[in-house]
Order: structure tokens, then sequence, then C-alpha cells
């Protein structure tokens, strides 16, 4: 269990940095990034005066649209 939440942290910090691999889902907000860790599915967006925002951390069997686009509704 440790392994396994030590890896999302280290995938959520390079999402928030802008390193790695993610996916850019400008095209449903703008500057929004999504990175997939193990079986969660994390959305950030990056501020330019202040540390990334962590809008959502999802896990892969969740209807991931549906929330997000609650959560930025919002």
């Amino acid at each position: 269990m440790r392994h396994y939440i030590a890896t999302l942290e280290r995938g959520i910090a390079s999402l928030a940095e802008g390193r790695g691999a993610f996916n850019d889902m400008s095209s449903l907000f703008p500057a929004l990034r999504m990175g997939r860790y193990e079986h969660h599915y994390v959305f950030c967006l990056p501020r330019e005066e202040a540390p990334a925002l962590i809008v959502a951390i999802f896990h892969e069997r969740m209807d991931l649209m549906t929330r997000l686009a609650d959560r930025l509704k919002k």
C-alpha cells in the first residue's frame, strides 16, 4: 500500500510541475491537465502566481467526465 500511495504522490507532483506524461484537456477547461497514476485520474490547473491547483482525483471506475464537469462548474 505504501508503494501505491508513493507512486500516486510522485505522479501528482510531476503533473503539478508540468513534467512527465499528461494530457492537455484545454478543450474542456483552459490549461486543464490530466494524468493517470496507478488506478487514478488526476486533474490539475497550473497557476502563475501560486502552486498548481489539483481539481480532482478520481478512481478509474468513476464516471470521470460527469464528475469533472460538476467540479469545474463550482
